[in-house]
């Protein structure tokens, strides 16, 4: 069960906005903005239950400080959290939740942008670079994983909101899965 955590800003702009993040490959971007953040916040018997983790997802606006890539960017940094009502406790004890195991769905999110790239598909991003990292001891689950994507920057909006909650009409939707499906195939 997923437990509200509106209290809780995992990615707070004075921490991460001006932060540069570089990529094995050479480059370097600067977080300009937050497009926005969101959160599994999960208890510690679902943790262990369902072999998951609490995670939080931050979407964020750069600008290549360095390197090879157009001039602004989007990285999405996935980041360990720690259990509900352990976020608070000391940095050794939400250390004791670290896992360096990385969600399944990362693989499954690297290998579809992977693909989607090659495809030259128009309506996903193109995937640029990954990194997978250890979060420090001053980070929400010291030895934690702390996973980041450089993608390209689409113009537009984000259809999935609206997708999701049917506003977008069927038509438009009927199109939109039929350019996925087909960049996909």
């Amino acid at each position: 069960m997923t437990i509200e955590s509106d209290d809780i800003i995992w990615f707070d702009d004075d921490e991460y906005i001006g932060a540069e993040i570089s990529f094995p490959s050479g480059s370097v971007w600067k977080l300009s903005s937050k497009i926005r953040e969101h959160d599994y916040y999960e208890a510690q018997a679902d943790c262990e239950l369902f072999g998951i983790q609490s995670e939080a997802r931050g979407v964020f606006v750069c600008s290549k400080v360095s390197g090879n890539g157009p001039p602004t960017a989007v990285i999405k940094i996935r980041l360990q959290i720690p259990w509900f009502k352990t976020a608070r406790k000391r940095p050794e004890v939400r250390a004791e939740q670290a896992t360096l195991e990385f969600p399944s769905s990362w693989n499954s999110e690297i290998e579809a942008l992977s693909h989607l790239t090659k495809a030259r598909c128009s309506s996903t991003p193109s995937l640029f670079a990954w990194k997978a990292d250890t979060q420090t001891h001053n980070e929400w689950v010291p030895g934690g994983y702390k996973l980041s994507i450089l993608m390209e920057k689409l113009p537009g909006s984000d259809p999935s909101d609206l997708f999701i909650t049917s506003q977008m009409p069927l038509v438009e939707r009927d199109r939109l899965r039929m350019a996925f499906k087909a960049a996909w195939l």
